[in-house]
């Protein structure tokens, strides 16, 4: 998981160097297809209650 990350950062990075435009990386898996309540339920993040909460 942290390579992938890495991975992601990386290519992030190398966008911004050539195009000059920001790359979003959304680093702890939720996004728009999944409710907060199934994202909690499916276990990728132990911690995904607090985090989002926080």
């Amino acid at each position: 998981m942290v390579n992938a990350q890495i991975a992601a950062a990386n290519a992030s990075m190398q966008k911004m160097y050539e195009a000059g435009e920001p790359g979003y990386v959304n680093t702890i898996g939720l996004d728009d297809s999944q409710s907060w309540g199934e994202f909690v339920g499916s276990g990728v993040n132990p911690m995904a209650e607090e985090t989002y909460d926080y």
